[in-house]
């Protein structure tokens, strides 16, 4: 029974994450009813098509679609899709290339299956093929990497459009010195072909990445062209007035303003439309530099602002326990003894503030985003297009 109500609990968040549109969510999936009667052979012969118009069997129909973590070894997936979509079955696999087996019966509308699975996998893989429209497959986000904790997928978000963003290409994460021989299977496991590290010169020497098997480390640094010193004025401002909540607000305005940080994006975004997948772009905690990385890209993707502020946030769940041994070994570090444990907590975690402090930022220097992408990022309508075709699954709809 507790298992069966958390069940229930993480089906409902997982929608609200995933979705920005839709009928409620179910409890639970409903049985499809069995036939009796006639050999299986007859009974599909008998049974009519759903109906599907042409244009609709390009659309992904699911308005919302995760996949939670029930316990150490069960999983949940869960949707929301109109009636027109049919009856949806569910297919589980190790493996994002092969559509697995499916594990429940159909059912129309929203619904949520337990699945625990009976080997292991490095990810597990869902695909939700409705009776009308694209299948769609999604995983759980977060890799749980015990070196990497900030570490999970960016795919899995619904555009405004109607389209989704493809998992298992495109990883966010905090720096990769820490990880485990563990670890490094499971980035082997789904094929990580570069690692973009967003960190400066110093923090690169001091704790270099352990990468997978066969892939290539690339450098996306974005104080190299910047003027010595200035970054570090700015913030050195903040924190001499006891404001260190400021200096992240003042981190992402510069990630807009500064023109070696606008080069080193700008890169980055090209690599995305051309560059080897599976890709992981990371900082030190995977949460200011990556964080502006991860909300450029689905914003130039076409995902929802307040879509791209959940992903955003997310860091403040998945780093808390690293920041809480972390909090007391910051108050004893020479300098910041008297420093107030809040004040030290705004540099450890992530604010909505932060963020939209580089949105504010972008409308104030180019006017919109599309002409931050262009005039700032260097980016054209070929690199666009390209970053659309490899990323987004399904037609407008």
């Amino acid at each position: 029974m507790i298992r069966q109500a958390r069940h229930a609990l993480l089906t409902l968040a997982a929608l609200a994450l995933a979705g920005t549109a839709g009928e409620a969510p179910a409890a639970a999936a409903k049985a499809a009813p069995k036939a009796h009667g006639k050999p299986a052979a007859k009974r599909a012969a008998a049974k009519p098509a759903f109906p599907c118009e042409v244009a609709a069997r390009k659309v992904v129909p699911f308005t919302a679609a995760a996949v939670s973590r029930l316990d150490p070894d069960g999983l949940s997936v869960s949707w929301r899709a109109p009636a027109s979509a049919g009856p949806v079955e569910v297919y589980a696999s190790p493996r994002l290339d092969r559509t697995g087996t499916r594990v429940a019966p159909a059912t129309t509308g929203p619904g949520a299956v337990a699945f625990t699975p009976k080997t292991p996998a490095a990810r597990w893989w869902f695909t939700l093929k409705p009776a009308c429209g694209r299948a769609l497959t999604v995983a759980e986000r977060s890799l749980r990497l015990r070196g990497a904790p900030n570490f999970r997928d960016l795919g899995g978000y619904r555009t405004e459009d109607g389209r989704w963003v493809r998992m298992g290409v495109l990883y966010r994460a905090d720096e990769l010195s820490h990880l485990t021989d563990k670890d490094l299977k499971v980035l082997a496991a789904v094929g990580v072909k570069t690692v973009a590290d967003l960190r400066n010169y110093a923090q690169r020497a001091r704790e270099p990445d352990r990468l997978p098997p066969k892939a290539t480390h690339a450098v996306y640094d974005l104080a190299e062209d910047a003027p010595i010193g200035v970054a570090e004025d700015s913030y050195g401002k903040a924190a001499s007035r006891g404001r260190y909540d400021r200096v992240l607000v003042e981190a992402n305005r510069r990630f807009v303003r500064d023109p070696g940080a606008s080069a080193a994006f700008g890169k980055l975004m090209s690599h995305f439309a051309s560059g080897a997948n599976p890709t992981v772009f990371h900082c030190t905690a995977g949460k200011d530099r990556t964080g502006w990385a991860a909300a450029v890209l689905l914003t130039a993707l076409g995902v929802p602002r307040e879509t791209v502020m959940a992903d955003y946030m997310l860091s403040a769940d998945l780093l808390a326990e690293q920041n809480r041994i972390a909090l007391p070994i910051m108050q004893k570090s020479p300098g910041l003894e008297g420093v107030s444990p809040a004040q030290l907590e705004s540099l450890l975690t992530v604010r909505r503030g932060y963020l939209q402090a580089g949105f504010d930022q972008v409308e104030k220097t180019y006017g919109s985003f599309d002409a931050y992408l262009r005039e700032g990022l260097g980016l054209t309508d070929a690199d666009l297009a390209a970053l659309r075709t490899r990323y987004l699954v399904g037609a407008a709809g």
